[in-house]
């Protein structure tokens, strides 16, 4: 999604997340609201925001123009090839320029969301996420985005499991597969594509904490652009969500 402006439209389910030391803590409370660090925010998310570094036409701090404007949230890492080191140390400058503007990081993880039990995308997976924690940038995580489009994709829910647990602690602890949990400070996003119906979509709430559409009705050349499905999209999620018998947490709402 490089070069876009991603505006989450979620149908978020709600979860229990354990408190972190100096890390932000992302979560979601009982009215379906974003939490980080006890602020309700309703996060804007750029997919991908400005490099360390980089400058306006002006000459301004890029960073700061867009979180100056904004944005919150700025998406992190590589969205199809798999992370490498050149990847993870990247991904800890941006961090550290997040946390520096005030602002958080959305970490792509969606070429690990498939990961199984002691394979080597489970190792990369440790790798990235305990790196990224440990850098002094670890404050600014914001979220981990899981697999892109997976319905789309026909990457089924059970592929999704194990990642979802893995990173978070949360769904079914058989998930695990008997790893240890890496993180339980942060929210897990999963983005569908504006395809398909609430049936075909509904299994994946059971593996993500935030749930959503990429709908970019907004382009330069549509100036007069259909809004419509801004809002159909996060309510064709919202009505199968799981309730309160089937998950930890108690609502699920936009």
């Amino acid at each position: 999604m490089a070069g876009r402006i991603l505006v989450v439209l979620a149908a978020l389910i709600a979860v229990s997340a354990a408190s972190g030391a100096e890390a932000a803590v992302t979560r979601i409370d009982s009215n379906g609201t974003v939490v980080v660090d006890g602020r309700k925010v309703f996060p804007i998310v750029l997919a991908k925001g400005p490099p360390p570094g980089a400058t306006t036409p002006t000459g301004a701090d890029a960073i700061a123009e867009v979180t100056g404007a904004g944005a919150s949230f700025l998406k992190v890492g590589p969205a199809t090839v798999p992370w490498t080191a050149a990847d993870i140390d990247e991904a800890k400058l941006e961090d550290q320029a997040a946390a520096a503007h005030g602002a958080y990081t959305w970490i792509n993880l969606a070429t690990l969301s498939n990961a199984t039990a002691g394979s080597s995308a489970d190792a990369l997976l440790r790798q990235v996420v305990t790196s990224l924690q440990a850098d002094s940038g670890g404050s600014a995580i914001g979220m981990w985005k899981g697999a892109d489009e997976p319905w789309w994709s026909g990457l089924a829910p059970g592929a999704l499991q194990f990642a979802y647990c893995r990173s978070t602690g949360r769904g079914d602890a058989s998930w695990c597969g008997g790893e240890p949990v890496l993180d339980r400070d942060h929210l897990w996003v999963t983005i569908q594509a504006p395809r398909g119906t609430s049936t075909d979509l509904a299994p994946y709430s059971a593996v993500t904490d935030v749930h959503g559409v990429d709908v970019y009705p907004v382009t330069a050349a549509t100036p007069t652009p259909d809004l419509h499905p801004v809002g159909s999209w996060p309510s064709t999620l919202r009505r199968p969500c799981r309730n309160s018998a089937e998950m930890s947490a108690s609502s699920c709402s936009l």
